[in-house]
């Protein structure tokens, strides 16, 4: 659970800025492009992230920072694992591959889509001998 605690500290920094203050006003429970998905809004209604219960367990974490991106803009994403060696292979929207550098926490992934669609943000991670699939949906408009 320390590790966790740690996690979510480090999330708050990277997704939300120093500004952010772990102040989160509240979060929506929502369906849309991503199924069933918590989506956590600051206290001036401004989004700070959006995940999926499945991806948000003690072992792991896996957060979009938004749903919908400009053409040109940065799609971001941020993967947690508890484990101090893992391995996260993304499939989708690029081919990229992380590797811990053998510390808990956070891992960022960004992409800068340079077309209109819905995008598929897909990978697995993968630690001691468990492997995890996950899969976020996001707009380019």
């Amino acid at each position: 659970m320390q590790y966790f605690k740690i996690g979510l500290i480090v999330l708050i920094l990277l997704l939300g800025g120093c500004e952010y203050r772990a102040q989160r006003a509240r979060e929506e429970k929502r369906v849309g492009i991503n199924g069933k998905a918590v989506y956590v809004y600051k206290k001036d209604d401004q989004l700070w992230g959006i995940y999926k219960p499945e991806y948000n367990v003690y072992d792991y974490q896996v957060f979009i920072k938004d749903d919908s991106v400009m053409v040109g803009g940065i799609f971001k994403s941020l993967i947690g694992v508890t484990s101090a060696k893992f391995l996260i292979t993304i499939s989708n929207p690029s081919c990229d591959v992380i590797v811990s550098d053998d510390t808990r926490g956070f891992k960022e992934y960004t992409f800068q889509p340079k077309e209109k669609g819905v995008y598929e943000f897909k990978g697995v991670i993968e630690y001691d001998t468990v492997r995890r699939p996950f899969e976020y949906k996001f707009f380019v408009e």
